[in-house]
């Protein structure tokens, strides 16, 4: 259940003024949308339909969505902040949360968003680390190894797994529980 062109237009709209995006970054909301429908298409039905019916009944109305991509960005800014300081504080609804709907669609567009390589980037952010360096000078490669995905384990991880006796860990978990339980 992919996305309808009416949701994608009006989220990347939404995006680009919830964001806070620059007007030379505005094609990161796109992107960011992509991102976020690319993880309710690999997602259960109940989420993607929950996220559909969210969208269906955010606050705003129909008609307001409808127009919404079609206006100017500092409108669209604009009205979002009123909307959103309209919600805050006010008391759940009886069927649905508007401001609850309303946060949950901005926060998994803002998340998609910085899933990003453009926003990692932005902030100095690697997600794969090359090296751990170590405070002696000595550079320690990490159990997985340098590589994102290695064909087997690296050395470390082999001392790792070889050092590790289920059965022992397991005891000594439960002797920790029993501890804190008679501790108590």
């Amino acid at each position: 259940m992919a996305m309808l062109s009416i949701e994608r237009r009006f989220l990347t709209a939404f995006a680009e003024a919830v964001l806070g995006l620059e007007h030379h970054e505005l094609g990161q909301a796109a992107k960011a949308v992509d991102r976020l429908d690319r993880f309710l298409d690999h997602s259960s039905f109940g989420l993607r339909f929950t996220f559909h019916l969210a969208l269906l009944v955010m606050p705003g109305g129909l008609l307001t969505k409808l127009r919404f991509a079609g206006r100017p960005l500092a409108w669209r800014r604009s009205y979002l902040d009123r909307l959103f300081l309209e919600n805050v504080g006010r008391a759940p609804g009886w069927m649905v949360d508007a401001q609850g709907v309303l946060a949950t669609v901005k926060s998994m567009v803002s998340g998609s968003f910085c899933e990003l390589p453009e926003f990692w980037e932005r902030i100095g952010y690697r997600a794969r680390p090359g090296a751990f360096p170590v405070f002696d000078g000595v550079t320690l490669v990490p159990p997985s190894g340098p590589e994102v995905e290695p064909s087997e384990p690296s050395a470390p991880g082999k001392l790792v797994k070889e050092r590790v006796d289920k059965r022992r860990w397991i005891a000594a978990l439960f002797v920790c529980a029993g501890v804190a339980l008679l501790t108590q």
